[in-house]
């Protein structure tokens, strides 16, 4: 049966999370870019980032796979060729390779799984119509993509306000030849396209950030290796479950990181649960809290976790800006409204909101993650305070990101 009984113990000791799923992603696809063999250190084989290098792979990439590192060779990519690329479950496997292909000359067909097919390309639709590119998708859905040419552009329009996915896979194509993004919205979720900056620039891209465009221009790639690291939202599970019930150390974590969700520090603080840093690592421990309002623009990936730690936080929490939740592997706002409401939370749901009304009692129920990792992970955070145990059902969509998070719990929760 894929579920599991999460208790009330709440999480004590020491943890290193795992690699940036984002910053892997990134430079899995910028080293197959870059004529060079690169070894990549630090790497989580997690479903997502396995979506990456078996699209690399179809385009004609080798790589070499051995524990927690991946030699990277593009030296026999493909260019001007018909590829097939299935990216799973991954929307930043898709997002980021459809341009990149087309770039290389390459027609293609792009298919996925689960809710995938359902999550919109209509950013990348306009560009192809733009420069009328020949393209077919099945009526009411994305997936399967045929992509009929290549693609020969270097000035791209992209709206900022739907997902910061659309405007990375463009960067990426800096890597091929120079081109220049102009953003043509709001930007939202900025600290992602600045970790696609911090990628290309290791790999010696030149980018310039001007107002709302970002011009990039190709240079020879100087390294042999790179090394992932760590993850902030990951570690913000294991940091909000200590502010609710526990005292956790996440160790080797960068302070100084472009990840935007870093900011969950900052966030805990204000909640007023007790945060002590050092240069590489955070302490989390229980203190009384009070709900704060949080604008989710920047750091939609915190949504569900902070959902959960709001219950536990006396008065009113208001988490908004979050529309682009609902586009995600579930409606993560209806999924975390669903999930906490039949463990007894005061919650309320909006078109781009949620409000939690905390301090209140949590009882233990059924659940289920939606296959949805960070639905999934949050269940476990709402563990470590609720009266009874939780039967979380579809629990192994953590193999998504996180494929050892259950176990890591568990050494925590004992």
């Amino acid at each position: 049966m894929n579920n599991i009984k999460l208790h009330s113990d709440g999480i004590f000791g020491e943890i290193t999370v795992p690699s940036s799923k984002s910053f892997a992603h990134r430079a899995l696809i910028v080293s197959a870019l870059s004529g060079k063999k690169i070894t990549i250190k630090n790497i989580i084989f997690s479903d997502d980032i396995n979506a990456t290098i078996n699209a690399l792979e179809n385009l004609g990439v080798i790589i070499t796979v051995s524990n927690d590192f991946v030699m990277v060779d593009g030296s026999n990519i493909l260019r001007n060729s018909f590829v097939k690329i299935n990216a799973n479950e991954s929307g930043s496997t898709l997002r980021f390779m459809i341009p990149v292909v087309l770039m290389l000359g390459n027609k293609a067909v792009f298919d996925g799984k689960g809710r995938l097919p359902e999550r919109p390309l209509n950013e990348y639709f306009e560009i192809l119509d733009k420069h009328s590119v020949e393209y077919i998708h099945p009526e009411g859905k994305y997936l399967p993509l045929e992509v009929k040419t290549g693609i020969d552009i270097n000035t791209f329009d992209v709206k900022g306000n739907v997902s910061s996915q659309f405007i990375t896979g463009l960067m990426l194509c800096g890597m091929i030849k120079p081109v220049k993004i102009n953003i043509t919205t709001e930007l939202q979720s900025k600290p992602y396209v600045d970790i696609t900056a911090d990628v290309l620039r290791n790999f010696g891209c030149e980018v310039i950030e001007n107002g709302n465009s970002y011009e990039i221009c190709p240079n020879s790639t100087d390294i042999n290796e790179y090394i992932v690291e760590n993850d902030w939202s990951q570690a913000a599970f294991f940091m909000c479950a200590a502010a609710i019930n526990g005292e956790i150390k996440v160790k080797n974590i960068n302070m100084n990181s472009v990840q935007g969700d870093r900011k969950i520090v900052d966030l805990l603080k204000e909640f007023g649960a007790i945060v002590l840093n050092d240069i590489n690592s955070v302490t989390v421990k229980t203190s009384k809290m009070y709900g704060i309002d949080i604008d989710a623009g920047d750091i939609p990936d915190l949504v569900p976790v902070l959902s959960v730690l709001s219950c536990f936080a006396k008065g009113r929490t208001r988490i908004y800006n979050a529309s682009r939740l609902r586009l995600k592997e579930s409606d993560r706002l209806k999924s975390m409204y669903d999930e906490l409401s039949k463990l007894g939370a005061d919650i309320e749901i909006g078109e781009d909101f949620l409000v939690i009304n905390g301090g209140k009692k949590l009882y233990g129920a059924e659940v289920d993650s939606h296959n949805d990792h960070r639905v999934a992970m949050s269940m476990a955070v709402a563990s470590v305070c609720c009266q009874n145990e939780i039967i979380l059902n579809g629990y192994n969509a953590v193999n998504k990101s996180y494929p050892t998070f259950f176990e890591d719990w568990r050494k925590l929760n004992e």
